[in-house]
Formats: C-alpha cells, sequence, structure tokens
C-alpha cells in the first residue's frame, strides 16, 4: 500500500502585486518596440528591397508598319521608390524616339524611363507605362523591347 501526501501550496499576496506590476511595465515596452519597427520596415524608401513588376507588351502598329507602340503597367509592392524600364529598338534607324507622359526619358537608345511612386506606397501602386516610336522604314527585322531595371 502507498501513502498519498497532498501538498498544497498558497501564492502570497505581494507574489501576485510583484508580478503584475513588472507585467505593466513589460507590455508598454514590447508594444513601443514593435509599433517602431513596423514603421521603420514600411516608410524608410530602402529597408525592403525594390519590388517592382511589369506587365504588358511592344508591338507595330496594323496601320503603319513603321510605328511601334508599347502598352504596360508596372506595379510597386515594395518600399523603394522610382521605377525604371528600359526600352530598346533595333532592326533599323529610329526617326522618332519614344516619349511617355509622366515619365521621365534619357538616352538616346535604349532609352531609360523613370517614374518616382513615393517612398511609402500603401498596398500596391501602379503606373501606366504606354509609348510609341516611329522607324525611318518598315523593315522585317526592327523589334522593341521593354525591360524593367
Amino acid at each position: 500500500m502507498t501513502d498519498q501526501v497532498e501538498i498544497t501550496k498558497h501564492v502570497g499576496r505581494r507574489a501576485v502585486v510583484r508580478t503584475a506590476a513588472h507585467a505593466a511595465w513589460a507590455i508598454p515596452a514590447i508594444q513601443i518596440a514593435t509599433t517602431v519597427s513596423a514603421s521603420a520596415a514600411t516608410c524608410s524608401g530602402g529597408t525592403q528591397p525594390t519590388a517592382f513588376s511589369m506587365t504588358g507588351t511592344s508591338a507595330k502598329s496594323a496601320t503603319d508598319n513603321k510605328v511601334w507602340t508599347g502598352t504596360y503597367v508596372v506595379t510597386n509592392t515594395g518600399a523603394s521608390d522610382t521605377a525604371t524600364v528600359q526600352v530598346t529598338a533595333s532592326g533599323g534607324a529610329v526617326t522618332t524616339p519614344p516619349s511617355a507622359s509622366g515619365w521621365a526619358r534619357t538616352g538616346t537608345g535604349p532609352w531609360l524611363f523613370s517614374k518616382v511612386f513615393g517612398d511609402c506606397v500603401a498596398g500596391p501602386a501602379s503606373e501606366n507605362l504606354n509609348f510609341s516610336l516611329t522607324y525611318g522604314n518598315a523593315n522585317a527585322n526592327n523589334r522593341v523591347s521593354a525591360v524593367l531595371i
């Protein structure tokens, strides 16, 4: 036969008050630290990697084989503020370089188009990049491409 012994232990009032006092100070400190880190990660304009995506196409006009158009959507899903798209024409001489409303263009071919989205993007932000360019002649080798860089 085994003897069973009941052990009871009581927690004193001082221990309860002391534990509650420590917890009351610890919780606000954790909340403040969490708030600061979340703010820094979303709006510091460079703490996250650049996160852009682009969809669209470039094609020659159905009515004029010398004219090529590009229709793209550039989306910013990160903290970086500026998107850059490189447009390249090959196969022949371009007589009218591309231009796109709202985008800054540099270069003489290939051309770089840049757009500032802002430092703190709340959710994905998208911008249209629509351009056209004209070749000097309609050549079967003419091609236009756009690459997000």
